[in-house]
């Protein structure tokens, strides 16, 4: 509890901080920062630096995990491959981010404006089409720029370098400021704008429920990969107690003369009378039931007995084991009905983006 709270109190200091160093250094950068017949609205090389650090670490946790997998192979493989996997998607997916980030660029010259998407084609905005523009909030807020119906051209975030010049731009050709919040009422009667809502709010729709439904998919197969149906050709060894340990409701242990392992993993564990874990230790006589070897060529112990009394029984430990492959397949069916669902339902909101956006192109400026 009190480690919990140190990082709630550590976030909730920090994040301020953070934010205010990157705003230091985005008013340092545009300080220096030469404005002739053009200017780039770019992002801070300190940000530039921290997220390539931060990617660098996280590429070296990764490569972490697998030394570490290699020395101790206490984790079974289809957890580790789920783990790199999930490293190795989250890894690509920050990237992906970092490039559109830095990609993201908008050139200012004297007549128009250039932005640079990330994966699309750059658009030119003349000034003539900023018919207004919006700033609210404080100095993170974003500049929103309109046309004349309303429409969002594009935004420039004030964590830029380049924003500030950018809104003194702006003041100094006149364009009007909208106030929060924005007044879409008095734009409501522009077909044009009627039609980008709705064609926007589809497209919000469409892309949530896609995503969401690809994810439950994958968790789905996910789940199905970690999945196994043990096999179960009992047999029974006995002896005296060389080593064990206990990790994360994981027991080990090993025999006298014997150069087996005997592994008890945590779902039979929850099954296990705890009191053999107090009275246990070395030299001690015991008698082993073994259910079935696992990939790692530990045998898996279904049964124990000391001084004549049974710690875990056979049937007990099936039952563990048979109840967590039954709530692995009922949560595998339900990712898979969840996403399965999401993406049919992402058909509608698609069929009318496609329907607006068709609209919404044909209107033109002629239509309003």
């Amino acid at each position: 509890m009190l480690t919990e709270l140190i990082i709630t109190i550590a976030v909730i200091v920090l994040l301020p901080i953070i934010f205010g160093v990157v705003f230091l250094a985005r008013v340092w950068e545009e300080r220096k920062m030469r404005i002739n017949e053009s200017f780039c609205i770019r992002l801070p090389k300190l940000i530039t630096v921290f997220f390539a650090v931060f990617g660098i670490l996280f590429f070296l946790g990764m490569i972490g995990v697998l030394i570490g997998y290699c020395l101790d192979d206490s984790m079974p493989l289809p957890y580790f491959l789920l783990a790199e996997g999930l490293i190795l998607f989250i890894l690509i997916l920050f990237g992906v981010g970092f490039y559109s980030v830095l990609s993201y660029r908008i050139v200012v010259f004297t007549d128009k404006v250039v932005v640079k998407y990330p994966f699309c084609k750059p658009k030119t905005f003349s000034f003539e089409e900023i018919a207004y523009y919006s700033l609210y909030g404080n100095n993170f807020a974003d500049i929103q720029c309109y046309d004349e119906y309303g429409i969002t051209l594009f935004s420039v975030s004030r964590l830029l370098v380049g924003s500030d010049a950018f809104f003194r731009l702006l003041t100094l050709r006149e364009v009007p400021a909208i106030d929060f919040p924005f007044p879409k009422e008095e734009f409501l009667h522009f077909p044009r704008y009627r039609l980008f809502r709705n064609k926007q709010r589809a497209k919000a729709i469409f892309f949530s429920a896609l995503f969401c439904g690809v994810v439950f998919l994958l968790m789905g197969l996910l789940v199905m990969s970690l999945l196994n149906v043990k096999t179960y050709t009992e047999s029974a060894t006995e002896g005296y107690v060389e080593s064990f340990t206990l990790k994360e409701d994981n027991f080990t242990l090993t025999l006298r003369g014997d150069g087996s392992t005997y592994f008890l993993n945590n779902i039979v564990y929850d099954a296990l009378d705890k009191s053999f874990v107090k009275e246990l230790e070395q030299g001690i006589f015991v008698r082993l039931q073994i259910g079935y070897t696992d990939e790692n060529g530990r045998k898996n112990i279904v049964g124990i007995e000391y001084l004549g009394k049974v710690y875990l029984k056979p049937q007990e430990a099936e039952a563990a084991e048979s109840s967590n492959y039954q709530s692995g397949r009922t949560m595998m069916f339900v990712f898979y009905g969840i996403g399965g669902a999401l993406i049919l339902f992402s058909v509608f909101p698609g069929v009318r983006f496609r329907r607006y956006s068709a609209a919404y192109r044909a209107a033109g400026n002629g239509a309003d």
